[in-house]
């Protein structure tokens, strides 16, 4: 057996993990997280030389002062962290007192394998904070809302077994929605989402927002957003997708109710700034059942737009409204 303790970059150890055959599925999660800063790190490596393969015992202990990590993955950099994380190959990755700055916010961090979900994990994070909506929408290069205010508490998971996951969840209380129902709520009220990540072939975001809408959503770096939004309110989130979704905003979905004189007293064109840059939105088969005006029905509408524009004017569309009896 062997112990080493040194001083050394973080970047170094973050290096010599990769190359460990134990954590060939978490590879690529090693060699894209970018970690500097001074650290202080222990190394120790037991094995009965008759029986390697059976007895090998490794752990490694790295504590980390003002250090910095980034991910081109997540397009994601924190600053500040400090705390202790550690590596075993029995009990893979945990960590002691870890904190961090994120957007200029404080986040905690804690790793271990009791979040873990898959039996085969070898990395669980759980990472929680308070976080503007301005900076998440920033985060994807999305034009800021400004019927979107607040600040959301946002608990983070990440995992990394055979697959690669993240998942984001928050009930939104701190946030307000300027929008009619169902879609707007006050600061106060609670809505919960549900943002998940995997690494697939197509990698997207699948968004469920309770009640409101689910969606599939691509922001690939360089490249048109792709974006397909149900706006039919569920309470369970659909099955996931096969494909992912193609480039530009496809809205469609069910309905049950809509005064769309609720709707007049929002500024038209109020998209916050960035709005030019959205791509074209295209409406397919959406249907309100009760397409209402100040209370009064008129029918179910049946609408088809192509090319709106983010002010909402198309190039093409077709609607029917269909009376009740």
């Amino acid at each position: 057996s062997s112990d080493l303790k040194s001083g050394s970059d973080a970047s170094v150890i973050t290096a010599g993990l990769s190359q460990l055959p134990s954590l060939l599925v978490a590879q690529p999660v090693l060699t894209d997280l970018s970690i500097n800063g001074e650290t202080r790190s222990t190394f120790e490596l037991a094995f009965d030389l008759q029986r390697v393969a059976d007895t090998l015992a490794l752990e490694v202990v790295a504590t980390l002062a003002d250090a910095t990590a980034s991910s081109a993955l997540l397009n994601l950099s924190a600053a500040d962290i400090s705390g202790t994380i550690s590596f075993s190959n029995e009990r893979g990755f945990e960590s002691s007192g870890l904190m961090a700055t994120v957007w200029r916010h404080p986040v905690d961090i804690e790793l271990g394998p009791h979040l873990a979900a898959a039996p085969d994990a070898l990395l669980a994070a759980n990472i929680n904070s308070n976080i503007p909506v301005s900076d998440l929408l920033a985060w994807q290069s999305l034009p800021t809302l400004s019927v979107i205010d607040g600040v959301a508490p946002m608990t983070i998971k990440a995992e990394v077994a055979q697959t690669i996951s993240v998942s984001v969840s928050s009930d939104l209380a701190g946030v307000s929605v300027g929008l009619p129902a169902p879609w707007g709520k006050s600061t106060e009220s609670r809505a919960p989402i549900d943002i998940n990540w995997t690494n697939r072939e197509w990698a997207a975001w699948d968004i469920f927002w309770f009640g409101r809408l689910s969606a599939v959503a691509d922001f690939p770096s360089g490249r048109a957003p792709a974006v397909a939004i149900d706006l039919t309110p569920r309470t369970r989130r659909p099955p996931p997708p096969l494909v992912g979704p193609q480039s530009g905003v496809r809205v469609v979905g069910h309905i049950p109710s809509m005064d769309v004189a609720e709707w007049r007293d929002l500024p038209t064109g109020d998209f916050g700034d960035g709005a030019e840059e959205w791509p074209s939105l295209s409406v397919e088969n959406l249907t309100i059942e009760r397409f209402l005006w100040r209370g009064q029905e008129l029918g179910t509408l049946a609408l088809n737009a192509s090319a709106l524009s983010p002010a909402l004017r198309s190039e093409e569309h077709t609607s029917e409204l269909q009376s009740p009896d």
